[in-house]
């Protein structure tokens, strides 16, 4: 629990750059290899054989939002009503390429077994704890909205890790070509072709 009985990091007032937003890249990393992998984040060696093991899945180019977190709280102590223990996070994210990735998506909806680490503009982040993942494949009723895949990424801890974004190590994870066209996974043929 967080009591504030220990000194308090002093504010650095003289930052004067700022940070854009939008999720734009995103990661998940296998419970086993995140502390490997977060003790020396930008090594792109570490990063290269976590993708070969699949321990690590790189989503290169994703739109989506951070809610930066909403206060869990437990009951308070002498004159306070309540006591802020942790922080409940929620990632939103929409990957585009629908296409030919129905297993792997499938294979990690409801998932509690990867971190996230996700990046912004000029920063990466990772979360503390392990996540749970949601998948979903909402589809429009709309001739020009593409159909992606949702993330929904929650967890509850304290906030998260920070690092500089290097786009070296936030790379597509296969170089595998999508499955052949007509397959089961990805397409239905209503040709109807005699």
């Amino acid at each position: 629990m967080l009591y504030y009985c220990a000194d308090i990091t002093e504010n650095n007032c003289s930052v004067c750059d700022t940070e854009l937003g939008r999720v734009r890249k995103l990661a998940l990393v296998q419970a086993s290899y995140f502390p490997q992998l977060v003790s020396d984040i930008t090594n792109v060696s570490l990063w290269d054989l976590g993708r070969t093991l699949k321990k690590i899945f790189v989503y290169p180019e994703v739109q989506g939002e951070f809610d930066g977190g909403v206060p869990v709280t437990v009951r308070g102590f002498a004159s306070n009503e309540d006591t802020e223990v942790a922080k409940q996070f929620t990632l939103e994210v929409r990957e585009p390429n629908f296409k030919g990735n129905r297993a792997h998506f499938n294979d990690i909806n409801g998932s509690r077994q990867f971190y996230v680490i996700w990046a912004t503009e000029t920063l990466m982040y990772a979360s503390t704890r392990p996540v749970y993942v949601s998948v979903k494949m909402p589809i429009a009723n709309d001739l020009k909205t593409e159909v992606v895949w949702h993330m929904t990424i929650k967890w509850t801890a304290g906030l998260p890790l920070f690092f500089d974004r290097d786009d070296n190590v936030l790379q597509c994870q296969y170089n595998i070509a999508p499955p052949p066209y007509g397959s089961f996974d990805d397409s239905f043929d209503n040709s109807f072709d005699n």
